[in-house]
């Protein structure tokens, strides 16, 4: 993996400092059932995906197009964004080397820029600007794409997974706008224990719901 230490204070290097410091400790997350392939192509597929900032991100920008997470046939093999690999290679023009992700499902193997798979999505995003601004350029000079996630994550058997799709608890709220705060210790003990992570917060293992007593 490149440095992105080196360089200058721009705005590529910020980005790029900033990305690989959060893999470190997105690596450390773990995911359950049904997660059980995940990709990080800002790790495996760094030198495309460095050289796709350095070209593109080199300002502020007005306008942020933001996606979920990488698709296997997008940003999974290519380290771009909506990274359809034929847009990639002749339009955007990014080159750069390409690894592989520790774990690969034998269905969806990261080949990078040689994969011959297209990505709809990909096509359909980058085709529309190619035609609207003939010149990546154009596109740039203003804009940006980005992933708010950079993992992407499959079943067993290879099926993607979207970040909405991942099973994430919460409990209630408890301010007062909240219309059913009154009933708040009573809501959220009840969601701890179904959640499976009370008895990690409390000694007691035989806790009642509490009754509301303000």
């Amino acid at each position: 993996m490149a440095n992105a230490t080196e360089g200058s204070d721009s705005v590529a290097h910020r980005l790029l400092t900033t990305e690989l410091l959060q893999s470190v400790r997105l690596n450390a997350l773990l995911f359950c059932d049904p997660v059980e392939y995940i990709y990080n192509p800002l790790e495996y597929a760094y030198d495309v995906h460095s050289d796709f900032v350095h070209k593109f991100c080199t300002s502020t920008k007005k306008i942020l197009f933001l996606g979920m997470n990488p698709g296997p046939w997008g940003m999974s093999q290519t380290g771009v964004p909506f990274g359809e690999v034929k847009i990639v290679r002749e339009w955007l023009r990014i080159s750069g080397h390409v690894g592989r992700p520790q774990k690969e499902h034998p269905s969806r193997q990261v080949l990078g820029l040689e994969c011959k798979r297209s990505e709809v999505s990909g096509r359909k995003f980058w085709g529309l600007f190619q035609k609207l601004c003939g010149d990546p350029d154009t596109f740039f000079q203003h804009a940006f794409v980005y992933n708010y996630c950079p993992l992407a994550f499959m079943t067993n058997s290879g099926k993607n997974i979207t970040p909405a799709e991942l099973k994430i608890g919460s409990i209630p709220h408890p301010s007062p706008r909240n219309f059913s705060s009154k009933n708040w210790p009573e809501e959220t003990i009840k969601r701890l224990q179904e959640l499976d992570i009370l008895t990690m917060l409390s000694s007691n293992t035989n806790i009642v719901p509490m009754k509301q007593t303000w």
